[in-house]
């Protein structure tokens, strides 16, 4: 929420009235260790490879945090659009 205050307040002191929705998501996922540390290494590398070392602390962590060997994972997401008219005079 911090980073729509300050330019809502912008907009609202200099004369406009901005529109404001905020929506708000919860996501649940399980999955194997592996596909996780996997996938994780991809976000995080960005295309680059990891030495050796690197890719194993990765892949222990996903597989101590993995009861059963499954992964499971929670996101709280809110998300948000402001929208103002402007009227060239």
């Amino acid at each position: 929420m911090n980073g729509v205050i300050y330019p809502f307040m912008y907009l609202y002191l200099s004369g406009y009235r901005p529109s404001l929705r905020i929506n708000h998501s919860e996501w649940k996922d399980e999955t194997n260790w592996r596909e996780a540390a996997d996938q994780a290494m991809e976000f995080i590398g960005r295309g680059r490879d990891f030495d050796n070392e690197t890719k194993e602390k990765i892949m222990d962590y996903y597989q101590n945090a993995s009861p059963n060997g499954i992964y499971r994972s929670e996101s709280d997401v809110y998300t948000g659009m402001m929208v103002w008219e402007v009227n060239s005079r």
